[in-house]
């Protein structure tokens, strides 16, 4: 939930002049369009990414995969919040189903934000060349590795770690151990209700 208000937060802080000097985004202020063609188009680019293939394809690939399957896994996790018994009695998802439904979906989609993931850290890593638009249409081809500083490779490394223990619990521990996933929304639910 803090999350999501983050989000509305800065989205909203981003479209709002800043007093005499400040301008709304120029990106974001095409054809004097209203807030809700804006907010549109915001939304069109951070879930579609739609002015990605134009500069390059492996980025728009491996971000396209790492970002939805991120999301994917995001909201399977809403399920872990829900305790079995709620789940059963208001969405009609037996503890068995949702055992499946953590393996499988969980599963694929921890698996396609780790290619996804790798596709962008071997792009950042095989000294690919990107170009950069300066003033009066000038180009310069800049290797990737020279825009990446050890703040990017600590990031991408911490995503990989958690990723990968992710698809380890998922796959590996929950098929050997069923009630794991009734212990751990027990749990949050009583974060959640703040009533640990």
């Amino acid at each position: 939930m803090i999350f999501i208000v983050g989000i509305v937060y800065r989205l909203v802080r981003w479209l709002t002049p800043k007093g005499l000097t400040g301008l709304y985004n120029v990106n974001a202020t095409v054809n004097g369009d209203d807030y809700g063609k804006i907010t549109l188009e915001i939304l069109k680019r951070i879930f579609l990414f739609y002015t990605l293939p134009d500069t390059d394809n492996t980025l728009f690939i491996g971000s396209l995969l790492f970002h939805w399957g991120i999301w994917i896994a995001l909201i399977g996790h809403l399920g872990i919040i829900i305790p079995s018994k709620y789940l059963e009695s208001w969405f009609g998802i037996s503890p068995s189903l949702h055992h499946v439904i953590a393996l499988y979906v969980g599963g694929t989609a921890g698996t396609i934000a780790l290619v996804g993931l790798l596709i962008l850290i071997t792009r950042r890593i095989t000294g690919r060349t990107v170009t950069i638009k300066l003033v009066n249409e000038y180009k310069v081809r800049i290797p990737l590795t020279m825009l990446s500083f050890l703040d990017d490779y600590f990031a991408v490394a911490i995503l990989l770690a958690i990723i990968a223990l992710g698809l380890a619990q998922t796959l590996g521990i929950t098929p050997t151990h069923p009630t794991y996933i009734d212990e751990i929304s027990n749990w949050m639910w009583s974060l959640v209700t703040l009533h640990p």
